[in-house]
């Protein structure tokens, strides 16, 4: 059975974690003998950098190990070849990031062997193209499951469903931000830390519409939104534009 590490890059000592790539090493105080032990098995690179008091956890790359290269100063730089997530996949709102912070409380040494098989399932979907978030309601339109992204692979169940990427709304909210484009309602800002990052992602372009697999790109085909927005958007089909539902609130409010 494979064996997953974490390696964790601070931010504030090593600096950003590079995007892309198909090569990676990490350095590890480890003594020679246990990283050896670690060629061939799976290391999950994560990055933290301090922000507004808090850490912000991304995942940056996952890659396997296939040499050890000793350094003059002192420790090793595992090697290997992988994929790097684009953009760092941001894991506040995965369920099991609180018990990998437990797990690794403190992330000594720059490698670290990964027990839970909750964390381990959390990372393999995120690699497998299926994300298990927070939220567990959905909507006909949102993201829920590969930089243009191929949707559709239409489905029979109660109502149409669709096959769907989750780089496509990590790369929409890398761009746009985690506050609604209707209203502007931040869940951090008002919630705190649990709120970090959740927004629904609406689809400008009905994918009830579509009947063939074409591309999405998220810059131009989604917007993030809050839940609330996103059910008010499709109280009628087709649903209403951004534009449309944020003239209704402007004339609610507007109303003595």
């Amino acid at each position: 059975m494979t064996k997953h590490y974490i390696a964790y890059n601070k931010v504030e000592d090593w600096g950003e974690y590079g995007l892309g790539g198909t090569e990676f090493r990490h350095y590890s105080g480890h003594p020679e003998s246990k990283l050896q032990k670690m060629i061939g098995e799976t290391v999950w690179v994560i990055s933290g950098k301090r922000a507004k008091g808090k850490t912000v956890y991304k995942l940056c790359s996952v890659y396997t190990p296939t040499h050890l290269e000793d350094i003059d100063t002192g420790g090793f730089w595992v090697t290997g070849k992988g994929y790097g997530f684009i953009p760092h996949i941001e894991l506040y709102g995965f369920s099991w990031l609180a018990e990998l912070l437990k797990e690794q409380s403190n992330f000594r040494y720059g490698l670290n062997e990964i027990k839970s098989q909750d964390v381990i399932r959390g990372l393999e979907q995120i690699r497998g193209g299926q994300v298990v978030e927070i939220s567990e309601v959905s909507f006909p339109d949102e993201i829920g499951q590969p930089e243009k992204h191929i949707e559709g692979a239409k489905k029979q169940v109660t109502v149409n469903a669709y096959e769907r990427n989750p780089k496509a709304r990590t790369a929409c909210i890398a761009k746009y931000g985690s506050k609604c484009a209707v209203c502007e309602f931040d869940f951090e800002k008002h919630y705190g830390e649990i709120g970090s990052g959740y927004i629904h992602v609406h689809h400008l372009k009905p994918l009830a519409s579509v009947s063939e697999k074409y591309e999405v790109d998220p810059i131009e085909d989604l917007r993030p939104v809050c839940p609330n927005c996103h059910a008010m958007l499709h109280k009628k089909e087709p649903p209403y534009s951004i534009e449309e539902l944020q003239v209704m609130i402007r004339v609610k409010f507007s109303d003595p």
